[in-house]
């Protein structure tokens, strides 16, 4: 059966990961569809015109960017938001219209979301995209026995003082316990935590807030928290010769002997990167709870190994064993390091495991393809 729809991306300034939408193009031409994109826009006339024009079968934005869901609705044209972060940072109650239907990265957000009355939610994780990874463009990125790659918001304990300083009574006291279990149950979602709050403080004051309020608390709960475990993971590296690659925030934290690298460009040295350190070290944002990060994916992509912080569902995604690559605290996470920095056979038998995973089940044309079969659905 040929897949000869016309899609509209949604293209330009405030999308998150353009590269993203790179790839779903290229992917979506391959498996026989014509693509056209459109920068987002908040005039309506030009977002109208564009779709009269046009016609397409159906829309694909990242993370609602670009959307005008009344026009959406009035001219019976399905859009497809695929949040690639936490839904509740971008949407609230006006955002239930019909046609607009809702991608969500990681299982746990559909039970949210349906909280608040959007059935029409549908679960497509992220995917890679082996040829990037493996571009042959020069990079002058060096090796490193370990790597990380990804940004520190504030520190934690920034967090905590402003958290201290601007929350009152019950509010505080909320939003201590729901810092608490995030940080001694990660695997824990957010939804299990609102639950166990209200039942605790036995009032239903987190079940009831608005889209707006809980996806406040719910950003602030994962940037204080992934915080917390990412200076605790990369402070217990301490011995270890360590790479790391973001905002200058690291600055404020790392050991003087690791180097710092700053921010790193995604197209050109990331897949180099992934794919000549020794280990590739994940340690994931909270907010993803039951899914899998692009991290992982991507340095699977090169066939490369990584080292994750765990969760319980990430085997679901792989083939091949995750126990010896998922770390459960620092101790074994150094117990980890030591055994694999010294056993180059095993990180290339267990590298070409993994890309062997993503490019049987998780590249872009796998979703594209997956995604066709939901619009079919709809």
């Amino acid at each position: 059966m040929t897949n000869n729809y016309k899609v509209l991306l949604i293209t330009g300034a405030g999308v998150s990961a353009p590269y993203i939408l790179s790839d779903c193009k290229s992917a979506l031409e391959e498996i026989g569809c014509e693509v056209m994109t459109m920068p987002a826009s908040n005039d309506p006339l030009e977002f109208r015109s564009i779709l009269t024009t046009i016609k397409p079968h159906f829309i694909l934005s990242l993370d609602h960017a670009g959307i005008n869901d009344e026009i959406i609705a009035q001219e019976k044209v399905p859009c497809f938001s695929w949040f690639v972060d936490n839904p509740f940072y971008f949407v609230n109650e006006s955002n239930k219209k019909p046609y607009s239907y809702f991608l969500v990265t990681d299982k746990s957000y559909i039970k949210e979301l349906q909280h608040y009355g959007f059935n029409d939610v549908f679960y497509l994780p992220l995917a890679a995209n082996p040829k990037r990874m493996h571009n042959l463009n020069f990079s002058n990125i060096r090796q490193a026995d370990i790597s990380f790659v990804g940004t520190l918001s504030k520190r934690h304990t920034e967090w905590r003082i402003e958290r201290n300083r601007e929350a009152t009574s019950p509010t505080k006291e909320i939003l201590d316990l729901l810092v608490h279990l995030k940080t001694q149950k990660p695997n824990m979602t957010f939804d299990e935590m609102f639950k166990f709050c209200d039942e605790k403080f036995k009032e239903q004051i987190l079940q009831k807030l608005d889209m707006k309020a809980r996806g406040s608390i719910e950003y602030r709960i994962d940037m204080e928290t992934s915080s917390y475990f990412r200076e605790t993971y990369i402070r217990s590296l301490a011995d270890f010769n360590v790479s790391i690659f973001g905002n200058n925030e690291w600055k404020k934290v790392l050991p003087e002997h690791h180097f710092f690298g700053g921010n790193i460009d995604y197209d050109k040295d990331i897949g180099h990167l992934y794919r000549i350190s020794k280990i590739n070290l994940n340690i994931t944002r909270t907010q993803i709870q039951t899914g899998i990060n692009q991290r992982i994916l991507d340095i699977a992509a090169t066939g490369a190994i990584f080292l994750t912080d765990y969760r319980k569902t990430t085997q679901d995604f792989f083939d091949c064993d995750l126990r010896y690559l998922m770390y459960h605290n620092e101790n074994d996470l150094k117990e980890k390091v030591e055994y694999f920095l010294k056993s180059k056979e095993v990180r290339i038998f267990i590298g070409n495991e993994l890309f062997d995973s993503i490019n049987n089940k998780h590249t872009y044309v796998h979703r594209m393809k997956e995604l066709i079969d939901i619009y079919k659905k709809v």
